[in-house]
């Protein structure tokens, strides 16, 4: 297999060869696709191996389109097949712990030599596997974690627009409308000040809801009051 027909294999450009991520996205989906397992056979799996080789050994010899390409799709030979394998598993299994990879790349190993991946090689793929589980963890709690920062988010926002729709209610404009809008929005500070001119008690604790809180439920009896004197 040349390196033309190996990039169009695994559906890549070869002038110029694409970079590394490109190239081992491409040979993921495409032994995927070819696996037994997933609905391919055997000789679709080892044309896809056949066809990463072809342009791993390319990249590895500084090969950068195929119209420069020499001997790189000349098999090994015996003595440099082991050397050939590492180098093939170095460049797919890169650390990024992809168990699916780490599968496949074992898979691929076992067709090709009709033996089980074993020693070291093995070990460093169950330790890939092992990283991306624990990562996975990770991952999943830290979604878990922002699962619950967005609901706290949106069942905030929900109260500050019902505290808006009670004080609005009760005669308050928004800083467009030229009022001094939603007392949650404001400092400390100020809704303190706006409680000594009123006259008011502060509350204790005083946090910005319970200040803000004081001064909506004194407009509100402010509009009631109004009301029923306008009724009376």
């Amino acid at each position: 297999m040349d390196l033309r027909e190996a990039c169009a294999l695994l559906d890549v450009i070869d002038d110029p060869l694409p970079d590394d991520d490109v190239i081992k996205k491409a040979f993921r989906k495409a032994a995927l696709k070819a696996h037994p397992d997933k609905g391919g056979s055997d000789d679709e799996f080892r044309r896809v191996k056949e066809a990463s080789e072809v342009i791993v050994r390319a990249k590895t010899r500084g090969v950068r389109r195929a119209g420069d390409a020499a001997d790189v799709c000349d098999a090994p030979d015996a003595d440099a097949f082991d050397e050939e394998e590492d180098e093939f598993a170095n460049f797919f299994d890169d650390g990024s712990n992809d168990d699916v990879m780490a599968e496949i790349i074992m898979r691929m190993y076992e067709m090709e030599t009709g033996q089980s991946i074993s020693g070291k090689r093995r070990r460093l793929i169950e330790k890939s596997i092992r990283n991306m589980r624990k990562s996975e963890k990770l991952k999943k709690a830290q979604r878990e974690a922002d699962a619950k920062k967005a609901r706290a988010r949106a069942a905030r926002d929900a109260e500050e627009q019902a505290f808006w729709e009670r004080q609005y209610a009760a005669g308050s404009r928004s800083l467009q409308e030229g009022g001094r809008g939603c007392y949650l929005a404001w400092d400390p500070r100020a809704l303190q000040r706006e409680l000594q001119s009123r006259r008011l008690k502060p509350p204790r604790p005083s946090t910005v809801k319970t200040l803000a809180t004081k001064l909506l439920e004194d407009d509100e009896r402010k509009a009631a009051a109004g009301l029923q004197g306008e009724t009376s």
